[in-house]
């Protein structure tokens, strides 16, 4: 390996120079190419492996890189951004960059209206006869960046077949199956700590941050159609939303500093 050594006793920390190093060996390199390893990188520049682990970190949360647990680093696709104020199906947000998932079913089973506080569903009330549960892992060359979970409440999910699912979204099976039955929905994103489950499912490490998305769909009488939690490696996507800004209303607000502390001090009795 051709050694490469940073300039020493400049102004420029040698993380900075390694990250301008880092960043132009990454537009030579296609998606899904894998990076040098750690200790390859601590090699070429002559640099402690702590710079190189700070340096990929910054590339990681920049999204230009995702690493693999037990597998490396490597070149990250563009994150996958996807707007809030529109109902759409997980595949459209890779398709819409020209994305080809794949899919792995991994549950297809029913699941009893008590189930819901185990499994911490929020929010969910299924009805008597339960609910189907479908979960699918997505990948994107061949490496896993998605997990849905989606459950079916009862007349819908009685309806619906592990054929149907294991070749389409569960989204496009109930249009396809029971008409333009979905009318509105809502949608609540938070950051969350990978369980053990869902870091095996992900190739993660267990507490990595993830995107949590959850979403209701409900019909027109506000019966629930289908509730979906999904797990997304956080640095892959990104959400947008382009609100309207209000007339200007009346907001008086002042912001103070933190109050002095009084010391008293050779006080005496």
């Amino acid at each position: 390996m051709t050694k490469k050594a940073l300039a020493r006793g400049t102004a420029l920390p040698l993380q900075s120079q390694l990250l301008a190093e880092l960043r132009k060996d990454l537009s030579r390199h296609a998606v899904g190419a894998r990076l040098p390893t750690e200790v390859e990188l601590t090699e070429r520049y002559q640099v402690s492996r702590t710079t190189v682990r700070n340096a990929i970190q910054v590339l990681v949360d920049e999204g230009r890189v995702v690493r693999q647990q037990g597998r490396g680093s490597f070149v990250a696709e563009p994150r996958i951004s996807r707007p809030l104020d529109k109902v759409w199906a997980l595949v459209e947000s890779f398709t819409a960059h020209g994305l080809d998932p794949e899919s792995s079913l991994r549950a297809f089973d029913w699941i009893d209206a008590d189930d819901a506080e185990r499994l911490g569903l929020p929010e969910v009330t299924l009805p008597p006869t339960g609910a189907l549960h479908v979960q699918r892992v997505y990948r994107v060359h061949a490496a896993p960046v998605a997990v849905a979970d989606a459950y079916l409440p009862g007349e819908i999910g009685q309806q619906i077949t592990r054929a149907d699912v294991e070749a389409h979204p569960t989204f496009q099976v109930i249009e396809d199956k029971f008409g333009p039955i979905l009318h509105h929905a809502r949608l609540t994103v938070r950051s969350r700590a990978a369980t053990e489950q869902v870091a095996a499912l992900l190739d993660v490490e267990v507490g990595t941050p993830l995107l949590v998305l959850h979403r209701w769909l409900h019909r027109d009488d506000d019966r629930l159609a289908q509730f979906v939690v999904y797990h997304l490696v956080a640095e892959l996507f990104e959400f947008t939303l382009e609100p309207q800004v209000d007339p200007p209303h009346a907001l008086s607000h002042a912001f103070t500093g933190p109050r002095p502390v009084l010391t008293l001090r050779g006080s005496t009795d």
